[in-house]
């Protein structure tokens, strides 16, 4: 993606009427500004860069000023001005497609959700390329399942189940190897009120071979026992062998493993345990194969975590160390310290930082958000968990340019990053801040609100720490000038100023652009750069889009690093 595709600027001049050096209060507008929903002024970003920062940030929970329901509207409306008003319905399609695939935003929800607008909004084109699309986005059945309950839930009445539809359902399915959609099957069951049964049957499948035909007749029975009623499992082997279809005779072999393993259910019977651990072995089965009287046991979990992938190994933390299955020094504990700091692994398990950073303080708490799970975090654990969060980031050389790292601590940050209730705005900042501060060896980091100060953060510490620091940092009203001016009145050199906020600022005598283009003059710096790393899904921004040296992100952009420097040595 090209970088003038990733930030509005233009060029390097300022807005008519702003060269005076006259300072305007935050809650009077510059040239070009918007209300902001904390009651002062700010820039409004493009609509593509709105985009951008909905299918990163999502609107799970809703922000300190605007509640979910009314965010996910605004962003609906968004892309509908988009694809009707705009004409921009393949930019938005391809737009949302590369940020599912590439694994730049931490959840796929949001993108499936714009996916599943563009499909009942604009041209007949932009209809018909989020289906074309299915098979690069929804690579397990739940996030089929999601796309299909968006489409319903955005189009009740309508006709849902058209032909574009129906054919894009269908070929998931068909285009899938039987073994690989067996295993995908029966391990996602259902979301959202649908299930494989639902979707088989209004999508009308025609199975190509008989491997398909005998699974959608798995899928579509409400029992096994009417599916045998249909196809004897033995015999139809039996008759598979003199063929040689063995894609199909494994087929058949792996569903009568998953239906026996949901009859092994005394944990405290050793015929029941072993049985399970062979089955295991055999057919590679997986935790929601698993009857779930035996996953009590640590003999299951054992063999479970031998291939047990990264994604499901951070789900699961809580639960292997709950029944002591990670104890310090363990061949278990040692395996999942292993993979959690392995780099390689972390970025071909599509890991999004966002994912590690909430297992983090999800583990860190002791217990889980829902249910009534609880455990004694291990050392080793969290230790690798912190490594594993910063190894997540594309790594880049250091620019060797001096950063003032400034997190916004005011009231509005204390609101939950969007899907990660147990995460704040402002803690979740520190961790994206500490990325840069690992990176690049001049740094220095301040934290403010309506005041500013140094806070004991380096480079060397923990995510925990680092967590704890924050936390206890006074809060109040907004003022994203402050870094700069704070810089400016100590006469700091500084190349980069990098602040992580919701741009909802509104309390400070001077708007931050200005205070911009007052350090660059005084301080005789005229490249200095402004770098503004949006936390919340909405509409606004510090950053000028008509200053080519500054540059508005989306926090959680997993390439960010990768951006930030080909921005910083840009001339």
């Amino acid at each position: 993606m090209s970088f003038s595709q990733i930030y509005t600027n233009i060029n390097n001049q300022s807005r008519d009427g702003e060269n005076d050096w006259e300072t305007v209060p935050q809650r009077q507008p510059l040239s070009g500004q918007s209300l902001n929903n904390g009651g002062g002024y700010s820039y409004t970003v493009s609509p593509i860069e709105s985009l951008k920062r909905f299918l990163i940030l999502g609107c799970e929970g809703g922000t300190y000023y605007v509640a979910q329901d009314a965010l996910t509207l605004q962003n609906a409306r968004l892309v509908e001005k988009l694809v009707v008003e705009m004409n921009m319905g393949f930019e938005v399609v391809s737009t949302a497609v590369e940020y599912n695939v590439n694994n730049k935003a931490p959840k796929n929800e949001p993108s499936l959700f714009v996916l599943a607008l563009c499909a009942r909004l604009g041209s007949p084109e932009t209809k018909k390329a989020p289906f074309e699309s299915i098979a690069k986005v929804c690579r397990i059945p739940t996030h089929l399942f999601t796309f299909v309950c968006y489409c319903q839930e955005i189009n009740p009445q309508g006709k849902g189940w058209g032909r574009a539809m129906r054919r894009a359902i269908s070929l998931w399915y068909l285009n899938q190897p039987v073994d690989k959609l067996a295993f995908l099957m029966t391990k996602y069951n259902q979301r959202g009120g649908f299930s494989h049964r639902d979707l088989l049957r209004l999508c009308h499948a025609c199975p190509k071979v008989d491997g398909q035909n005998i699974l959608f007749a798995y899928a579509v029975q409400k029992t096994f026992k009417d599916f045998q009623s249909l196809y004897n499992i033995d015999n139809e082997i039996a008759a598979l062998v003199e063929s040689q279809e063995l894609e199909t005779i494994q087929m058949l072999k792996f569903i009568k493993a998953v239906e026996e393993m949901k009859t092994l259910n005394d944990v405290d019977n050793w015929e029941h345990v072993h049985r399970a651990i062979a089955l295991i072995q055999e057919f590679n089965l997986v935790r929601e194969h698993i009857n779930t009287n035996l996953l009590v046991s640590k003999a299951v979990w054992e063999q479970l975590l031998e291939k047990m992938p990264l994604t499901a190994i951070l789900r699961n933390l809580g639960k292997m160390t709950s029944i002591n299955l990670l104890e310090p020094l363990s061949h278990a504990a040692n395996l999942v310290v292993q993979r959690l700091t392995d780099e390689k692994r972390l970025h071909q398990s599509r890991i999004h930082p966002i994912a590690i950073l909430i297992a983090f303080k999800t583990y860190m708490m002791g217990h889980g958000i829902k249910g009534s799970l609880q455990w004694t975090p291990k050392v080793n654990i969290v230790s690798a968990l912190d490594k594993a969060f910063y190894l997540s980031f594309v790594h880049v050389q250091p620019t060797k340019k001096r950063f003032l790292l400034a997190m916004d601590v005011s009231g509005s940050m204390c609101s939950a990053v969007s899907g990660a209730p147990m995460i704040s705005c402002y803690e979740a900042s520190a961790a994206l801040a500490m990325c840069t501060a690992k990176t690049e060896t001049y740094h220095h980091f301040v934290a403010f609100s309506d005041t500013l100060e140094n806070i004991s953060i380096n480079a060397s510490m923990s995510l925990s720490k680092v967590v704890a620091n924050m936390k206890r940092i006074r809060m109040g009203f907004t003022d994203c000038s402050l870094p700069i001016t704070y810089a400016l009145n100590y006469k700091i050199p500084v190349d980069v100023f990098m602040v992580f906020t919701d741009n909802e600022t509104y309390y400070g005598e001077i708007h931050p652009s200005q205070a911009l283009c007052k350090y660059r003059r005084e301080m005789n710096l005229p490249n200095t750069k402004l770098i503004v790393m949006g936390m919340a899904s909405n509409e606004f921004t510090i950053a000028d889009p008509e200053d080519k040296g500054m540059l508005d992100m989306a926090g959680f952009d997993a390439s960010a690093p990768d951006v930030i420097r080909s921005f910083v040595l840009q001339d």
